[in-house]
């Protein structure tokens, strides 16, 4: 049994959309995040089926499951900008 206490959140978003998204879709996202994010973040391989991204800057829980939500929405040296890439990852990670 997972020791992990599991989340729901309705990212509002039909399970359908972006239909060939999958996994490295999902992590590219994640990734690009972190990125922008903390530049210091880690990337650990514990094992094959196992990818944690570690990082010192969390963002707010209540912004990053609301669509169009971001706080990159004015930079222009970031990767991300519109506060979709998250939640749209997030939604490829849930398919299998």
């Amino acid at each position: 049994m997972s020791r992990l206490k599991r989340f729901y959140y309705n990212l509002n978003l039909v399970r359908e959309y972006v239909p060939k998204w999958g996994l490295f879709e999902g992590l590219r996202e994640f990734y690009a995040n972190m990125v922008d994010a903390d530049a210091n973040f880690t990337l650990e391989f514990p094992s094959g089926d196992e990818c944690i991204m570690s990082s010192a800057s969390h963002p707010s829980l209540e912004n990053m499951f609301i669509l169009g939500e971001g706080t990159k929405s004015e930079s222009t040296d970031t990767i991300g900008r519109f506060g979709e890439g998250a939640k749209v990852g997030a939604l490829a990670l849930t398919r299998r």
